[in-house]
């Protein structure tokens, strides 16, 4: 049998098969880009087209022109800006031309309404955003008002929007303060230390713009004391009385002490409480001002020191509102924890409701 023999020695070994289809099985292809030819596109890769992207945003940013300059500030008077803030101007009796709308659309009238025996119109505006309260005055104390509001400016101070002549009067348009602490002091639900800490902190900065420029508010009380709407600031009006002193008086003062001891109290204090001597024979007698429910105020100590320090005629006004206590100047203000009260006011001054819990 030579033909088997030599057909067996040709043969591969199958040893030698199994070697060699090792070897090769794990050999690592190359990559598709070294596979294509010169003339097939390369297959694009995720930082490739990044790159292609990046380039592309750049070269449109190049092109846009660039922004124009910042205008200048105001008009250059010798090297100097003036300011952008300048006072209004003042209006004299003589003055028969008033400012109407100040560019805005003509007003409309919802009504009226009589609080504290002065009538108010509450318009609308176009243009403007709020509501806006009208009352009438004569000549010279509207005119003494205005005069007196526009030269201040503070967040808690009411602002005239503007003011024109209707008959035999002068007109005043005030931002929508409908709401007083008077009427906030009628409803069911009762003052806490924090909601007179924000009524403190907000009526004491106003008096303590006042004071430095020599103005007195001579009727600081419940009804003098506002609530703008929508943004419930707390404001101080009625500026009829308003004087301007040479010398400093702790008189605004002492009567924010008693707008305060009235929130505590829930309502408006007699005459005879209302009374400075009074106020210090207690203090005396080491009583909480001769309140009612003394004891549920024994644990506020600021609130008592403050009340102290605003009743204290040896301190200095102007030391006072430079150096103010701590019950007033620490915290922030929360203009949002006045809004029940706002809407029971609604509820409970001038419609048939009946409170919760009742």
């Amino acid at each position: 049998m030579p033909a088997d023999t030599d057909a067996d020695a040709t043969a591969p070994r199958p040893d030698r098969v199994a070697g060699s289809a090792l070897e090769h099985a794990f050999d690592r292809l190359p990559r598709p880009q070294k596979v294509l030819g010169a003339e097939r596109p390369v297959i694009p890769t995720k930082a490739s087209l990044l790159q292609v992207h990046k380039a592309a945003s750049s070269s449109l940013r190049a092109m846009r022109p660039p922004p124009p300059p910042p205008p200048p500030p105001a008009a250059l008077q010798g090297g100097r800006a003036t300011t952008l803030r300048s006072p209004p101007p003042r209006l004299d009796a003589q003055d028969h031309e008033m400012e109407a709308s100040r560019q805005m659309g003509p007003m409309v009238t919802l009504g009226q309404f009589t609080q504290d025996g002065v009538e108010w119109a509450v318009r609308a505006q176009r243009g403007r955003l709020g509501l806006i309260m009208v009352k009438k005055t004569n000549k010279t104390a509207g005119l003494k008002e205005k005069n007196l509001l526009d030269g201040v400016r503070h967040k808690n101070i009411t602002r005239v929007i503007h003011t024109f002549w209707e008959e035999d009067g002068l007109c005043l348009a005030l931002e929508y303060c409908r709401f007083t602490l008077a009427e906030i002091l009628h409803v069911h639900l009762r003052l806490e230390e924090h909601h007179i800490k924000h009524i403190a902190r907000s009526v004491f900065d106003a008096l303590a713009f006042l004071a430095p420029r020599g103005i007195a508010h001579r009727a600081v009380q419940t009804k003098s004391i506002r609530f703008t709407s929508p943004d419930l600031r707390i404001v101080l009006s009625d500026f009829q009385q308003a004087t301007f002193n040479e010398t400093y008086s702790n008189s605004d003062l002492v009567a924010l002490g008693f707008v305060l001891l009235e929130c505590m109290e829930g309502h408006l204090l007699p005459d005879e409480k209302r009374n400075l001597q009074f106020v210090r024979d207690q203090r005396a007698l080491n009583k909480v001002f001769g309140l009612s429910k003394a004891e549920q105020w024994s644990g506020s100590k600021n609130l008592m020191d403050f009340l102290d320090d605003l009743f204290n005629d040896n301190r200095a006004v102007l030391v006072k509102v430079s150096k103010p206590h701590r019950f007033v100047s620490t915290g922030r203000d929360d203009w949002e924890c006045m809004r029940p009260y706002i809407e029971l006011v609604t509820l409970e001054c001038f419609t048939l409701w009946t409170p919760a819990g009742s």
